[in-house]
């Protein structure tokens, strides 16, 4: 078995985390491409390959088999266009497109290339997640209500809260709220309702925070919240708690973390623990396991371009019901 050689567009803090759980598959890494050439020549000098002066380029290399796309938002559909038109297979950090516009015309170049395009939900793929899940088919799925609440540690007053370049919070991280209760809870959202606030950041810009109450067609209640108002000791190490959920199921209540899930039925409580590092707890590591498999041919579940676009549509609903609402 010949295992695929990758090129990275951006080079940044998440292109070394999947650089390292490719390592740990023995998946090389044939080069990168970053806007900041420092940033570049350092992730090859610790990964491997060699640094490109444009992403172009990088995708045309022959020896370059599939393209990791970890750049800024705006960029990643203009990416998917170049690797496409290579035959390249893509990973693209979530979210696969600034707009629905975006999401499709990526659909359709990736269509037309025949290629696998998997977007970086890779929170579903936290052992704390995949076991809230089996809990959750265990029970039918039949979900009465469930609540997300999603909280990281401040970034939002960088590029990724910008309107150009990140999107704001409903981009940021509502992005893997909305993938969340997709994948946790099956069915069809059919009503969206959305709040928006900035609370802490520059006067006049993007969100920073964000409430979603969603209906399903079956009925079920959603209530989702994201926000970077965490720390480090709440969000990441020791708390673990950047996404809570709290799922009703039947008689039972079901409350999952990035490294426990917990729950309470019948009168008992039964509760299962994981640890690891931030690669296997924040689902890194299963995501490009199960992508490298796709990309040799493999049958694997992953989140492809259809669910991108799916969240790409729930965002712009969230959006525009925010402005109704008279939110950003």
């Amino acid at each position: 078995m010949t295992l695929p050689r990758v090129g990275f567009l951006g080079c940044g803090e998440i292109a070394r985390l999947h650089a390292g759980c490719l390592a740990e598959i023995g998946v090389g890494v044939r080069g990168g491409y970053d806007i900041d050439t420092k940033t570049a020549a350092s992730f090859v000098k610790d990964f491997g390959g060699e640094s490109f002066s444009d992403a172009e380029e990088l995708c045309r290399h022959p020896d370059i088999d599939a393209v990791y796309i970890c750049s800024r938002h705006d960029s990643h559909v203009h990416y998917i266009e170049l690797a496409s038109r290579e035959k390249k297979a893509v990973y693209c950090e979530k979210p696969l497109a600034m707009t629905v516009q975006g999401a499709l015309r990526a659909r359709k170049v990736a269509d037309r290339a025949g290629i696998p395009v998997v977007v970086g939900f890779n929170h579903r793929y936290s052992p704390g997640m995949r076991a809230l899940k089996r809990e959750i088919d265990a029970r039918n799925g039949e979900i009465d209500a469930m609540i997300i609440q999603f909280a990281t540690v401040p970034f939002l007053n960088g590029w990724a809260g910008s309107v150009d370049e990140g999107g704001g919070v409903f981009l940021a991280l509502g992005s893997h709220v909305l993938d969340l209760a997709g994948y946790l809870c099956e069915d069809t959202i059919t009503e969206v309702k959305a709040m928006s606030a900035l609370k802490r950041y520059t006067p006049g810009g993007l969100p920073d925070t964000c409430g979603v109450l969603m209906r399903t067609q079956g009925g079920a209640l959603i209530t989702a919240g994201a926000h970077d108002f965490g720390m480090p000791i709440y969000s990441t190490s020791p708390g673990n708690n950047v996404n809570v959920t709290h799922v009703f199921v039947k008689n039972a209540v079901i409350t999952g973390k990035t490294t426990e899930v917990v729950v309470f039925e019948n009168g008992e409580t039964t509760r299962q623990d994981f640890a690891g590092t931030i690669e296997e707890i924040w689902g890194y590591r299963e995501i490009n396991r199960r992508f490298i498999s796709v990309v040799l041919g493999r049958d694997a579940s992953v989140p492809g371009i259809d669910s991108g676009l799916r969240v790409a549509e729930l965002v712009e609903r969230c959006r525009m019901n925010a402005d109704l609402n008279g939110t950003r």
